[in-house]
């Protein structure tokens, strides 16, 4: 009967398990098939990026200390792997020369990758202009533009509006330095930097106008970017004025540091401020697509395109180095032929033929060396190459300089006499002077045409 009973209770619970299963059952796969879904659908937000995600991961890309930091972690990586696999022979040169190794390979392979680009970015011109329109149309409408033009002249007006009270006080002071006669190098130094004080005091007060009245609002984050981008451009163009008009001195005959005429002074200034131009223009236009959101080709060809804009003027200027340095075929790059006030100075401060003739080229070269390094997207490489191209230029003119400024303190000369052409000194184009007997008592002062008449 017992035997019976537990026949009779398996046989039921067997039942009811079969019956019940899938019911039992269910839920748990409900809720396993809804734990799945929700995780795919969280794979597919991770790996989805947003554009604010692949605008974070381009800056970051773009950003050369962060380059660099990634390259040197690459590099300690492949020197622990090169020193552990060398452990054994106890040899340290093996392991520097793996790094060496890496780093060349690395930096061959990024050279390829942005020669690939480029090529590709150029080879379908038009397909890469039409990314660029289409990033441009995108983001920045007519609208857009017009409040970014706006809004940059308001605070431009707002910086020129506190620079023109700053010049209502210190006007007066400004021209009685440029109007005066120091007695030698020492106070034309001490004088030109005070005078360099006044115009910078004015672009302080200028950039101070200008970004501090637009920090003082909100801004949308593309807006606001092109208006900053518009300012800091116009700001860097203001600073370098006033170092132009420090060392040149274009309307500061006794004030000026460089043995130029007046009109090579202005034409190097001039030329400064062009080249400066040149270069924030480049800056702005390379920040504005990089907060567009440009990637891959229309990326390199908007770098490249900020790179030639930089280096055609800078190869312009170098080409008329006569005309704009006053690099002369007997008395340097410094000083004309037409400066009969450096007349005797010119054994300080002269160059030979052959290094006038070769110091064109030699920058030309520079630059356009320069420029493709830049393309290619060398940096490093390429600021090494400069500033080692440009040291024996830098390292000459300085020397040449020195030995005339030592000549004119050694020997005592009048400052206005050497700078510039004073009130009361003859000027450039002044004529030479000689003194003759008229068969009087006294002496009189004639030019060379009188003497030659006479």
């Amino acid at each position: 009967m017992r035997a019976l009973i537990l026949l009779l209770g398996l046989l039921y619970g067997t039942t009811a398990l079969a019956a019940g299963g899938p019911l039992l059952l269910s839920p748990l796969t409900a809720s396993d098939a809804n734990r799945g879904d929700s995780a795919v659908a969280a794979q597919q937000d991770a790996v989805t990026p947003s554009a604010e995600d692949l605008k974070t991961l381009r800056r970051l890309l773009n950003d050369p200390r962060v380059l660099t930091w990634l390259d040197n972690r690459l590099s300690s990586v492949d020197g622990l792997a090169v020193g552990s696999a060398t452990a054994g022979s106890g040899t340290a040169v093996a392991g520097m020369s793996g790094n060496v190794r890496a780093v060349a390979r690395q930096s061959i392979e990024q050279l390829r990758t942005r020669a690939d680009l480029l090529t590709r970015a150029f080879a379908d011109l038009p397909a890469t202009t039409a990314e660029i329109r289409r990033l441009w149309q995108a983001r920045i409408d007519a609208a857009t533009m017009l409040r970014c033009v706006i809004n940059t002249i308001v605070f431009l007006f707002v910086g020129c509006g506190l620079e023109w009270l700053y010049w209502r006080y210190m006007q007066l002071g400004l021209r009685r330095l440029e109007l005066s006669r120091p007695l030698g190098l020492g106070m034309i130094v001490r004088w030109a930097l005070a005078r360099a004080g006044m115009l910078l005091g004015g672009a302080l007060l200028f950039a101070l106008g200008c970004i501090g009245t637009f920090a003082a609002f909100d801004w949308p984050p593309l807006v606001g970017e092109l208006v900053l981008s518009l300012l800091l451009a116009v700001v860097i163009v203001r600073v370098v004025m006033v170092a132009t008009r420090f060392v040149f001195a274009p309307r500061a005959d006794t004030l000026r540091l460089v043995p130029l005429s007046t009109a090579r002074a202005t034409a190097a200034s001039i030329t400064a401020l062009a080249l400066t131009g040149a270069l924030v223009s480049a800056m702005v236009m390379e920040d504005t697509f990089a907060g567009l959101g440009a990637m891959g080709g229309a990326q390199v060809a908007i770098d490249a395109l900020a790179s030639m804009l930089v280096a055609l003027p800078t190869l312009l200027a170098i080409l008329s180095w006569q005309l704009v340095l006053g690099l002369a075929a007997r008395t340097g790059p410094m000083v004309g032929p037409d400066d009969p006030v450096l007349e005797g100075r010119r054994d300080a401060i002269g160059m030979s033929g052959l290094l006038q003739r070769a110091l064109p080229v030699w920058l030309g070269c520079l630059v356009i060396v320069m420029l493709i390094l830049d393309v290619l997207g060398a940096h490093a490489f390429m600021w090494s190459i400069g500033l080692l191209g440009l040291l024996p230029v830098v390292l000459s003119v300085a020397t040449r300089l020195t030995r005339y400024y030592f000549e004119i303190a050694w020997h005592g000369v009048d400052g206005p006499a050497v700078v510039g052409q004073g009130t009361d000194a003859p000027g450039v184009d002044a004529p030479p002077t000689a003194t003759v007997d008229d068969g009087a008592d006294h002496e009189v002062d004639v030019t060379r045409d009188e003497v030659d008449d006479r």
